[in-house]
């Protein structure tokens, strides 16, 4: 993630467009489209394309985290008893 980027004296974050680009070649997911390939030489991020994956993400890691939450209460309670 580029951060503390200034453009036209305002500071702004985003992806850099390389980073997604091996990402996307190397998960074999060009069908994402991350890459905005409209000017060969800059490439550009679609960061909205990203959001529906993002918030796959986080979905999956908020159930891990309420099963381990679970569990350690599961465990607290019976060392207790």
């Amino acid at each position: 993630m580029r951060e503390n980027s200034n453009r036209n004296g305002k500071r702004e974050a985003g992806f850099i467009a390389q980073e997604l680009y091996t990402a996307q070649q190397y998960a074999d997911a060009d069908w994402l489209e991350l890459i905005l390939k409209s000017n060969p030489d800059r490439l550009e991020a679609s960061a909205m394309k990203l959001f529906p994956i993002l918030i796959k993400a986080v979905q999956e890691l908020s159930k891990k985290v309420n099963l381990f939450i679970f569990r350690d209460r599961y465990r607290y309670l019976n060392f207790i008893n």
